[in-house]
């Protein structure tokens, strides 16, 4: 199993953006994606409609 990661200490400079669609191209390519929000705000959630 493969772990990617996207991090950083600034806000706002798109690693919701660039995880939700790093998990969609993934998964169009037939992987098996788990995409896990820690976000207090939880807009990669809400993009994903799974509120």
């Amino acid at each position: 199993m493969t772990t990617y990661t996207f991090f950083n200490h600034a806000g706002g400079v798109g690693k919701t953006s660039a995880t939700r669609d790093f998990g969609y191209e993934l998964a169009s390519r037939g992987h098996q994606v788990l995409l896990v929000d820690f976000d207090p705000q939880g807009n990669l959630t809400s993009f994903l409609g799974a509120d």
